[in-house]
């Protein structure tokens, strides 16, 4: 392989796993910043609260599924 191919695959791509791999690493992380959102930050705790009082009670208020998928997604964006 010559330096220039050499150049552009370390310029076209990051180091490090790929593919179905790559995303399982993503979900961990995520998961990792989750778990410690909920330790460590009081408002995202609030916020969940809110947002699973939301979800209990949307059944009972929306007079559709439209509204009831509405409301089930409103929570999910504000969080």
């Amino acid at each position: 392989m010559s330096t220039e191919n050499k150049n552009q695959k370390m310029v076209m791509g990051k180091p490090g796993k790929t593919g179905i791999a790559r995303i399982l690493k993503a979900t961990v992380y995520s998961m990792k910043g989750f778990k410690a959102a909920l330790k460590y930050e009081a408002a995202f705790r609030q916020d969940l609260l809110i947002a699973v009082i939301l979800w209990i009670l949307a059944p009972f208020v929306a007079n559709s599924i439209v509204e009831l998928l509405i409301l089930i997604a409103c929570p999910i964006f504000y969080c």
